[in-house]
């Protein structure tokens, strides 16, 4: 963003199109991880006891399923895009 505005004396909304995207894409991400880690870990009825004891078990099956819980450690850009899909979301909670 810096650069941004040191590269640029007149700010206009194509300077800060670069940073708009991938700050849009960043939080895109964290709110899947958080929205997934919220569902898998946040509830407590005897189904989501059941949901955390078979998602332990698909992610030792499938370790990519782990990987928006990473990402909320190492960082959004730090796994691949594909952990932030449907396809995840569908096989991990069930």
């Amino acid at each position: 963003m810096s650069e941004a505005l040191e590269a640029n004396k007149a700010w206009t909304p194509e300077t800060f199109a670069p940073y708009a995207s991938q700050r849009r894409e960043q939080m895109r991400r964290l709110r899947f991880s958080a929205r997934l880690l919220s569902t898998y870990r946040m509830e407590f009825t005897d189904q989501a006891r059941q949901r955390r004891r078979m998602g332990r078990k698909r992610m030792v099956a499938d370790p990519e399923l782990a990987l928006p819980f990473l990402a909320l450690q190492k960082g959004p850009f730090a796994v691949p895009s594909e952990a932030f899909s449907e396809h995840i979301w569908d096989r991990l909670p069930g």
